[in-house]
């Protein structure tokens, strides 16, 4: 029986804007480092002390999905490649 597997990178990246007044510049500027292909994932902002300024940092991950074929379900599980995680698998008519 044929399967098939979905699958996802899982390439991040991560960045940083280190020195903003507002959260809205933050966001602005993460968003700005971003990579074609890639989606703003999280993004963590703090006030380093003393400072009259807040400091954001980002991380990405790549929106790159695949589909794999094979007839045997295990073998086909245990060959996905280094960088991809399976996110479905199915069984095709």
């Amino acid at each position: 029986m044929p399967y098939a597997v979905l699958l996802r990178s899982t390439e991040t990246a991560a960045f940083e804007v280190p020195e903003a007044q507002t959260l809205e510049e933050i966001e602005q500027n993460l968003r700005a480092q971003v990579r074609e292909g890639h989606e703003l994932t999280d993004m963590q902002v703090h006030s380093p002390r003393g400072g009259g300024h807040i400091v954001g940092t980002g991380a990405s991950r790549k929106l790159e999905f695949r589909e794999i074929r094979g007839d045997d379900r295990e073998a086909l599980l245990a060959s996905v490649p280094e960088g991809w995680q399976a996110q479905s698998i199915w069984w095709e008519d």
